[in-house]
């Protein structure tokens, strides 16, 4: 008896724990539909982001392609510039986003795919828009492009600094151990 109990608890501690991590799990959900030229760091399950907090998950990936189905096909973004072309026809892909229920998503919001943070893996962040008109069940939500990887930022960042040392603050030490000679 105390087993069974035991076992009862813990399913009931599982789902519980459930309910709070994945948005809309058990129903109370809406779903939103993204398009994205690019779907690196994407996958079923990836957060979505508000402000920091999380709002949802991404239900569902899959490809578009052009030639198969033409009306979703015009919702996608024009792809990236790339530095080597790929092969034709690359598809775009439609996430398909659980939001919570009763969440107010404005029609004019963008979802940018990127980092959830420093040590975190990746996300899709919305920036809330300003019309008055929320999405509805089944929307389309417009998208950006990939928010820049912080990575490189911060190797951008070290590149700069070297150049300063170097052009600025070297000549410059060099000149004050001439002149202390």
């Amino acid at each position: 008896m105390l087993a069974g109990l035991f076992v009862l608890a813990m399913a009931a501690v599982t789902l519980g724990v459930l309910a709070v991590l994945i948005p809309g799990l058990f129903g109370g959900a809406y779903r939103l539909n993204a398009y994205f030229a690019d779907a690196s760091g994407l996958s079923t399950g990836t957060q979505v982001i508000q402000g920091g907090y999380v709002i949802g998950i991404v239900e569902s990936m899959r490809p578009v392609f052009a030639d198969r189905d033409a009306v979703e096909a015009g919702r996608c973004p024009p792809p990236e510039e790339e530095a080597v072309p790929r092969p034709r026809p690359v598809p775009c892909f439609r996430a398909t986003l659980r939001i919570r229920h009763g969440w107010p998503i404005p029609e004019d919001s963008l979802a940018q795919p990127g980092s959830a943070g420093l040590l975190q893996g990746d996300a899709i962040k919305i920036q809330p828009g300003t019309a008055n008109q929320l999405l509805a069940d089944g929307g389309v939500i417009a998208s950006t492009l990939r928010e820049t990887n912080l990575m490189t930022q911060l190797g951008a960042l070290t590149d700069s600094l070297q150049s300063l040392v170097d052009e600025t603050i070297a000549p410059a030490l060099a000149s004050i151990q001439q002149q202390i000679k």
